[in-house]
């Protein structure tokens, strides 16, 4: 009998041990996801803090260039830094559009370049209004990038309310979408640009990515939505809910969930699981195109599937009429060991989403011609975006192994058949085409 009690105790021990162990290993994880956004957040605002200084530098560099090698040079660099800093800004919370104001115009100063630099190669020397232009854009840029060094320190230094990130508890301070939305003002300093050429989209400015919804909600209904999303019976059961312009914030533990005033899932992002894989990139596609349907997006279809850290990335686009949408974007992350889904952002799909009737100049026929010497898989017609965040009708081609045994999606331009991109498919990664 006291063998027996010795050995129920010494069960019991070990219960409570793992029990233990499995609660400080969970906490542990918790701590650092939250790290890992945290560190995200920061490396994301250094992002837009030097590519905004790059824009300043490359174009005064162009404005002073006193030869056509370093003019081209630099304004090569303008339209790269410009993109990265419009990228940057969109990536930061901005409920009333604030950012993609500021945004548009640097991708109309990396478009200007392009154009400046494709007169460039015809022969044009650049006019007394283009330098005073680049002058223009080297100033803005440097006033904004002053401002987002300003916003870093802030941040860094615990004098903002970063709450509305779900990595940081509530705290002290103005408001992040309230600091964000002040650089606003910044869109002022740059120019109008007026400019011919392929690029002329880019004076229209961009759409908010938090534009009101077709149908808004009631607030109750809206909360009845992400209650129901997350699993809770009433949202009381969860923590209280925040706003980020039209966007509601809502959160229940370590998982946070996004939506538009309009109900539809903006984000979602939970507590990753680890473990043996125990389903396929395939069953993971599967498992994402099912999640978005239920979401309500019904023109979405899988493009791409990338597996890492024992999850799989699926990226989805949207196609309409034949017409595939690459600026309407989401993507769902699955966890290959339990098929759960562990966080969805269609941010893109939100703020580009709208009815298209690009121009194909060229036909798929001629498209097929300049591929004749390949082994082209398939075709499609597509919608793509520029470096600078303008869309533009193109053919997505995909290709059989070249020597190096990968397949490879090559992008020509619609309207000229020109090469735009070619990227090569690794065994990490598959296309679903």
């Amino acid at each position: 009998m006291k063998k027996a009690m010795i050995l129920i105790i010494t069960v019991c021990a070990a219960v409570t041990a793992a029990a233990t162990v499995t609660a400080a290993s969970e906490a542990k994880r918790s701590d650092g996801l939250r790290r890992e956004l945290r560190s995200s957040f920061y490396e994301s605002l250094s992002e837009a803090e030097e590519s905004l200084l790059a824009v300043s530098e490359n174009a005064d560099a162009a404005s002073a260039a006193v030869s056509d090698g370093f003019f081209a040079v630099s304004l090569n660099k303008l339209s790269s830094s410009a993109a990265r800093a419009s990228a940057a800004l969109r990536a930061l919370p901005s409920g009333d559009g604030a950012v993609d104001r500021v945004s548009g115009r640097l991708a109309a100063a990396g478009d200007y370049a392009a154009v400046l630099l494709k007169n460039a190669a015809s022969g044009r020397a650049p006019s007394k209004t283009d330098r005073e232009n680049l002058a223009a854009i080297a100033s803005a840029s440097e006033s904004l990038g002053e401002a987002f060094s300003s916003l870093k320190a802030d941040a860094e230094a615990c004098r903002l309310d970063l709450s509305e990130l779900s990595c940081f508890e509530k705290s002290e301070g103005k408001r992040l979408s309230e600091a964000v939305s002040a650089l606003a003002d910044c869109a002022s300093l740059f120019p109008r640009l007026e400019y011919d050429g392929a690029f002329s989209d880019a004076k229209k400015p961009l759409p908010s990515y938090a534009a009101a919804s077709e149908s808004p909600l009631e607030e109750s209904e809206i909360t009845f939505a992400a209650a129901s999303f997350l699993g809770l019976e009433t949202l009381s059961d969860g923590e209280p809910y925040g706003e980020l312009g039209r966007l509601r914030i809502f959160r229940d533990g370590d998982r946070a969930a996004v939506f538009t005033d309009g109900g539809k899932l903006y984000s979602y992002i939970s507590e990753p699981r680890y473990g043996d894989a125990k389903i396929s990139a395939s069953e993971a596609v599967k498992i994402a195109e099912d999640f978005v349907k239920k979401q309500g997006f019904s023109d979405i279809f899988a493009s791409e599937v990338k597996t890492e850290d024992g999850a799989a990335l699926v990226t989805l686009h949207a196609v309409r009429g034949g017409l595939y949408c690459r600026p309407d974007e989401m993507t769902v992350r699955v966890s290959l060991s339990d098929g759960e889904i562990s966080s969805f952002f269609a941010s893109s799909y939100h703020a580009n989403r709208k009815d298209r009737s690009p121009d194909f100049a060229k036909t798929e026929a001629d498209a097929m011609e300049t591929l004749k010497d390949l082994d082209v898989v398939s075709l499609r017609r597509a919608v793509a975006l520029s470096e600078g965040g303008l869309e533009y009708a193109c053919y997505e081609a995909r290709v059989r192994p070249a020597g190096d045994g990968y397949e490879r999606i090559i992008v020509l331009d619609a309207s000229d058949l020109s090469e735009r991109s070619v990227r090569v498919l690794s065994d990490a990664s598959a296309t679903v085409f």
